[in-house]
């Protein structure tokens, strides 16, 4: 009963976290494209000057909402209502922006910072979920969303702005309902932010003495795998930024906004296909089928096309990049709140610096893109860069997978002649011992028979034993006299004759306990 109890409360949270994200994502595209909140006919300019403030608000409110939580981790939720609160301010005034370039500033100053801190929440919320949930969870919320404003779009504008407005309000009550429901279950707390233990804090033994930094070494390799999703994410979202003004110029593709728009849900899906389809780990083999797939629309597809598929490539490599983060740091959860933000920043980052690139190759328009072969060759050479670092960075993986398997043989063979060499090493001062015991031998003399048989010479001997030259000559003659050999070669052929006498009378008697 309980356990029934605890599932379809765990189901509640995760269609709280759905609906909230879908909701949240849908008003973050409305900021995208501000068309959708501002009056007809506003200006180029207007809308520049609202995407400079949304981009480095975007940037800096994801930093400080991650290094705050970081610091001060009871502000993971008071930071999201805050965000919340400053989305609405900006909203609001994005939709009385009349030809006023610094009130669309402030507006995208106040939309960037809101989203940021309210996107990072919902993604470090996923941190608390199973990575398979999480995974579904946060392409479900981009494809919904994505859908969402997709059929808002086709909406007249009154209607759009409301609809917006409502989701905005609608995602932070499901912020806080999801947020105390799943304290409630049990599923996420306050605690669950504050490591006693850092990640990077050095393990001690029971004497004091410190054992290892397996906290460090466990990040370095996390740093490692989520460095080229990261890498790849902040290039598409560079070139989606650069490709973005062109189609949406004055003289501009016409279906720009449309085509846009429904590349988000494409990538959203296929995300999700193949999350669905076991693959989770094969990360590189999709950033390179991504990043494959846009060179060759770029340089055959139309350009619509093109654009298409930049905007549901740049939805799948940020999706990848985020589930890298939740899945591999989901114990420190701190540490992946911080990346999440980050990763967050860079990507706006990197698309708020391609919106200036097209100016700098001198194209204004969607006519001037196609006769221009320096920005072509630009982004076509950026591509082909990220799919060689791509295949480098793989075959460096297996390089270094081959390697780790090949020094696990090596000590393992190692260990195994360790373990030959020992017991063959007791077998033979048991010889020693018994032809000592037969031979009526000393005790030292037993010892200089055990390195003797070994093919020791006499320096070692006086070395290991603390003897004089001539004290180690004495006990030599008198073994030879007493086992009655007169070399050192007798000696050892002696020791191992009776190895070998020993090992066959065990055989034999091992025989006849099995009859």
């Amino acid at each position: 009963m309980h356990s029934k109890r605890g599932r379809a409360r765990l189901d509640a949270s995760f269609a709280m976290v759905v609906a909230g994200f879908s909701l949240l994502c849908c008003v973050s595209l409305a900021c995208f494209f501000p068309h959708s909140m501002m009056f007809d006919g506003a200006s180029a300019p207007l809308y520049r000057s609202f995407n400079s403030g949304f981009g480095l608000a975007s940037f800096v409110g994801a930093l400080a909402y991650g290094v705050a939580v970081f610091r001060f981790p009871k502000l993971f939720f008071a930071g999201t209502l805050a965000g919340y609160a400053m989305l609405g301010v900006g909203c609001a005034l994005l939709m009385t922006a009349v030809g006023d370039a610094w009130v669309a500033v402030i507006a995208g100053a106040l939309c960037g910072g809101g989203l940021a801190c309210a996107y990072v929440y919902w993604l470090g919320l996923l941190t608390f979920m199973h990575r398979r949930r999480a995974m579904t969870a946060q392409g479900g919320q981009a494809l919904v969303g994505g859908l969402a404003f997709s059929l808002l779009s086709l909406l007249p504008l009154e209607v759009t702005r409301t609809a917006i407005v409502a989701g905005a309000a609608v995602s932070c009550v499901c912020a806080c309902v999801a947020w105390w429901s799943m304290r409630a279950s049990g599923e996420a707390s306050i605690a669950g932010l504050q490591e006693k233990d850092g990640v990077f804090s050095v393990r001690t033994g029971t004497g004091g003495e410190q054992v290892g930094h397996r906290g460090r070494e466990e990040l370095v390799r996390i740093f490692q795998s989520i460095a080229l999703p990261a890498l790849c994410s902040v290039v598409v979202s560079f070139l989606y930024g650069a490709l973005t003004p062109v189609a949406a110029s004055m003289m501009g593709f016409p279906r720009t906004v449309p085509v846009v728009i429904w590349g988000g849900p494409v990538g959203a899906a296929a995300y999700l296909i193949w999350t669905r389809a076991g693959a989770g780990q094969r990360g590189s083999l999709v950033l390179q089928v991504v990043f494959g797939v846009l060179a060759v629309l770029l340089l055959l597809a139309p350009f619509e096309v093109a654009l298409a598929g930049f905007s549901a490539g740049n939805q799948v490599c940020a999706l990848l990049f985020y589930s890298l983060i939740i899945g591999e740091l989901a114990r420190h959860r701190r540490v992946a709140l911080v990346l999440l933000s980050m990763g967050y920043a860079l990507v706006h980052l990197a698309f708020l610096g391609g919106l200036f690139v097209p100016w700098r190759f001198g194209v204004f328009s969607y006519e001037t893109f196609s006769q221009s072969a320096p920005f072509i060759m630009f982004v076509a050479y950026a591509i082909g860069g990220v799919l060689l670092f791509v295949a480098h960075r793989d075959k460096l993986r297996k390089i270094r997978c081959l390697e780790g398997k090949l020094n696990r043989q090596r000590k393992e063979k190692e260990g195994l002649a360790r373990v030959v060499a020992k017991a063959t090493n007791d077998e033979l001062d048991l010889v020693c011992e018994s032809l000592a015991c037969a031979a009526g031998l000393t005790k030292r003399e037993t010892e200089v028979l055990m390195m003797l048989a070994r093919g020791r010479d006499v320096a070692f001997v006086c070395n290991e034993l603390c003897l004089a030259r001539n004290t180690v000559k004495g006990y030599t003659k008198r073994i030879y006299t007493k086992l009655d050999i007169h070399s050192k070669q007798e000696l050892i052929d002696l020791v191992e004759q009776k190895r070998a006498k020993d090992l066959e009378s065990c055989a034999d008697s091992d025989g006849l306990c099995l009859r």
